[in-house]
């Protein structure tokens, strides 16, 4: 064996700590647990230090009382982390479906792009086909990155000027087909324009609360999420999230923006030259990386 690299050692002893803390170890958690498993020990002990006339100020005391009371503190222990590493694998799993399935609708949805980008003809039809693919890709992707779950439902909708005019914008695909499609909105009531006007993404966090969207209050979804449909300055429409959760994407919004740039971008490509836009100088990558 050779020689140990000490400060190579606690670099990678220091790395690791640093990954366990930013997956969730909290202060407010730390105190939490600490304060909880007192409690319990405390509850726990007390019982079994009466019992076999134990001082709480000795060694022995407290060794008599744990010998007694181990098998309940292991038994709960072992309930408490068991049904957490359960929930983690669930999660998993689900994380892991979410990938596969939006790995193969983003692959669909290029591969029948190409024959659009090529100039070969191709009908409208197709053309929703793959925008419904790349939106239902959005989905799985906000809901991975979230770990939403089951339960959670998220929509995505694609939102442009095919009314022919800048103050209306006309829904032309959904994510969720038991919406309606082709209902036209003035661009002021639109989270969607509000992200294109001021080139970033918009978020409402709950539209029933939030007394700047009065227009939209009372809908299914109660947290919406915005951004521009851009290419080369042009914004030909905007990608929309919303979810029934109120603050479903608090504290989120730059790590959403970055998340489906890619898809907007593949979006915009489905556009021609001659689409109705706004200008709109937008790159999620600077403005929220």
């Amino acid at each position: 064996m050779g020689k140990w690299d000490l400060p190579r050692l606690v670099a990678r002893v220091q790395t690791k700590l640093e990954r366990v803390w930013n997956k969730g170890l909290t202060v407010g958690g730390t105190i939490w647990f600490l304060l909880v498993a007192f409690c319990f020990l405390v509850v726990a002990i007390s019982p079994a230090m009466r019992g076999v006339g134990a001082s709480w100020t000795t060694k022995a005391g407290w060794a008599q009382a744990l010998a007694i009371t181990w098998p309940a503190l292991a038994a709960a222990a072992f309930l408490k982390f068991s049904e957490t590493i359960r929930r983690k694998k669930g999660l998993n799993k689900l994380q892991r479906k979410r990938r596969r399935d939006r790995q193969i609708l983003t692959a669909k949805a290029v591969h029948e792009l190409g024959q659009f980008l090529r100039g070969e003809k191709v009908g409208d039809d197709v053309v929703f086909a793959i925008r419904k693919k790349i939106l239902e890709a959005v989905v799985l992707s906000v809901a991975e990155l979230l770990e939403m779950p089951t339960g959670d439902h998220l929509d995505a909708n694609l939102l442009d000027f095919s009314t022919g005019d800048l103050h209306n914008m006309r829904v032309t695909c959904r994510s969720n087909p038991s919406r309606d499609l082709g209902i036209q909105y003035p661009v002021d009531n639109l989270v969607a324009w509000a992200a294109i006007r001021d080139r970033r993404i918009s978020v409402v966090e709950d539209v029933d609360r939030d007394q700047r969207w009065e227009q939209i209050k009372h809908r299914p979804y109660r947290t919406i999420a915005a951004v521009p449909v851009t290419a080369d300055g042009r914004a030909y429409g905007g990608l929309s999230l919303d979810s029934e959760i109120a603050y479903a994407f608090f504290g989120r919004s730059a790590d959403i923006a970055l998340q489906i740039e890619p898809y907007a971008a593949v979006l915009a490509l489905t556009y021609a030259k001659d689409a109705t836009y706004s200008d709109c100088r937008y790159d999620a990558r600077t403005t929220h990386g």
